[in-house]
């Protein structure tokens, strides 16, 4: 007896880099994955390295100033740091595209550990 079984080739489950529908959705990401650099830099200027390595976000608020971005484009990103206190810090930061725009300002708190 013989059992014959067509199979349909599958595309690929993984893919080397993420697709995303809305141009923006990787700027947000970046958003909340830079949150704790500023917090991090501070801690190795002032010796304390092994004192903090747990995060959260808080709260997080983003303002979106253009909508038409080219996501396989360069930004720059600037972030500020104005409080870090008793485990807690404000972020401050806008992203920009190639051609020198604002596409959106983030202000998030986070929590340190």
């Amino acid at each position: 007896m013989q059992t014959v079984t067509r199979l349909q080739r599958r595309k690929a489950l993984h893919h080397p880099f993420p697709k995303f529908e809305d141009p923006l959705a990787p700027l947000m990401l970046l958003t909340d994955y830079l949150v704790f650099r500023p917090v991090f830099n501070l801690f190795n200027h002032y010796d304390k390295v092994g004192e903090s390595i747990l995060g959260s976000t808080l709260n997080h608020k983003i303002t979106i100033h253009h909508t038409d971005v080219d996501q396989n484009g360069f930004f720059f990103v600037q972030t500020r740091s104005h409080i870090i206190s008793k485990q807690r810090g404000i972020i401050e930061g806008q992203i920009f595209d190639e051609k020198h725009r604002c596409i959106l300002t983030y202000r998030q708190e986070n929590f340190v550990q």
